[in-house]
């Protein structure tokens, strides 16, 4: 059924696709969050139930740890309001590996994560704690998880610009971003490319460019080694190419 905005990721290791929560808009009434769990192997839909399972949630980011064979979750939305819980799966359950009183990002959603796998850490950026106005804040920071031992590291405090979109170039070994918001949010000023080298992000404006939007498709294909970008949101119109 209708979803909005759960978390999609794929993991190769596990020959499939997983989906995870997304909230259905029951507008004027509060939004319901899911937190039921999908995979798709390239033909069918399964809906996995594991013993253990994490608060229903969207807005949330996973990526997959290609050396565990396993994802990582962090963070999301319940009741309009960021969360912190950092989660394994491990293919047949889910695993809490929140350590309060330690050095996090803190309870967050709209936050972008990619594992980058030449580094063995996880790679976070941005996101807000709220989608109440009066109580949001916008991050511009960046954080590694090191899945070795279960810690996170500041690396940026602040950036800024922050690409709106997150994937792996497993060709160059590096986290690759799509566009950075302005100050106001909405329209995006270029069509930026973002890389993270380790310590911080590199801005590369190309030509040409894609038109500057917002809400795109952007995803590594791996077996011709390009990002691809796909429709999104102009500033007057919608783009479909």
């Amino acid at each position: 059924f209708y979803r909005d905005l759960p978390a999609l990721v794929d993991a190769p290791g596990h020959g499939a696709v997983y989906l995870f929560g997304g909230g259905i808009n029951n507008f004027p009434n509060p939004e319901t969050y899911l937190g039921d769990l999908w995979k798709w192997n390239g033909t069918t839909w399964t809906f996995l139930n594991p013993a253990t399972q994490p608060l229903a949630r969207y807005r949330t980011a996973i990526a997959y740890d290609s050396l565990r064979n396993r994802l990582f979750m962090y963070g999301g939305a319940f009741n309009r309001q960021g969360i912190a819980d950092a989660r394994l799966f491990d293919g047949t359950n889910w695993i809490d590996i929140t350590s309060p009183g330690t050095t996090a990002p803190g309870p967050r959603l709209n936050h972008l994560m990619v594992y980058d796998s030449l580094r063995d850490r996880f790679i976070m950026c941005g996101g807000s704690t709220s989608q109440d106005p009066g109580l949001n804040i916008n991050f511009s920071d960046t954080w590694e998880f090191n899945p070795n031992n279960n810690t996170w590291t500041q690396l940026e405090a602040s950036s800024a610009e922050l690409p709106q979109r997150l994937v792996y170039d497993s060709a160059r070994n590096m986290p690759l971003g799509y566009g950075a918001p302005n100050s106001g949010g909405g329209v995006y000023p270029s069509s930026a490319i973002y890389e993270w080298t380790g310590t911080t992000w590199n801005k590369r404006v190309i030509f040409p460019q894609p038109s500057p939007r917002i809400n795109v498709g952007w995803a590594f294909d791996r077996a011709r080694g390009r990002a691809v970008l796909y429709a999104g949101n102009e500033a007057n119109s919608f783009a479909r190419e």
